[in-house]
């Protein structure tokens, strides 16, 4: 089967969350006058996300280099809560740094309860990993095969806030555009691999690949529907 890719860019205004069990361990900082500052890996880099439902996602070293240049404000919570808000990039606050093994930050915890609860909670490792959110319809992804496996490897997405979290397990679940762009890449599989049967005289049938590939896509438009 040929690595084919398909291009595709999300239109919805909604967000995106993606959290990744901890790569690196969270440390905190406390300065001499007593601040304390969250060190941690947001997102690593080229590192595939657990079965999304057909597919595993993969985030590109470069995906948040444009978001991050931009000066638009980020923010840092608890919980994904914007009630719970620990920081902002626009007060310098928080922190973010584009390596090559993926996005970290730095947190000046508040000297609020909030602040105190929370350096309490990474440093005990309640809290233990971190995540992020971003535009759903700033999001620029490709399906590729990989290994007999699906990726969705994404290479641009617009940064909107960094998260500590007490889940430490990738919970994005796959939204409708992303079945349909997963539907659209198996049917040109489909279609390539009756292709290379028909020019064998190898019948349809006697294809237990195609068999399976027929078989996602109806799991699939039942998912959609």
């Amino acid at each position: 089967m040929p690595d084919d890719t398909t291009d595709h860019n999300s239109t919805s205004q909604e967000t995106e969350r993606i959290c990744y069990a901890p790569t690196e361990e969270l440390r905190v900082v406390t300065s001499e006058s007593g601040n304390a500052t969250v060190l941690g890996m947001v997102i690593p880099y080229n590192q595939p996300s657990t079965d999304l439902g057909g597919y595993r996602e993969v985030i590109l070293p470069g995906a948040f280099t444009e978001s991050l240049s931009s000066g638009d404000e980020i923010r840092a919570d608890v919980e994904h809560n914007p009630a719970n808000l620990l920081a902002r990039s626009t007060q310098s606050t928080l922190r973010l740094q584009d390596r090559s093994d993926g996005l970290w930050a730095e947190i000046d915890l508040p000297d609020t309860t909030l602040g105190e609860d929370t350096r309490k909670e990474v440093a005990s490792k309640l809290r233990d990993a971190m995540s992020a959110s971003w535009l759903r319809d700033s999001v620029i992804s490709k399906f590729v095969r990989r290994g007999g496996e699906i990726m969705k490897e994404v290479s641009k997405a617009e940064l909107r806030s960094v998260s500590l979290t007490a889940f430490p397990a990738y919970k994005q679940t796959a939204g409708s555009l992303a079945l349909r762009c997963l539907a659209e890449f198996i049917t040109e599989e489909v279609k390539t691999h009756v292709a290379q049967l028909r020019q064998k005289g190898v019948p349809e049938d006697k294809s237990t690949q195609l068999t399976q590939l027929r078989r996602k896509l109806d799991l699939l438009e039942l998912s959609i529907n």
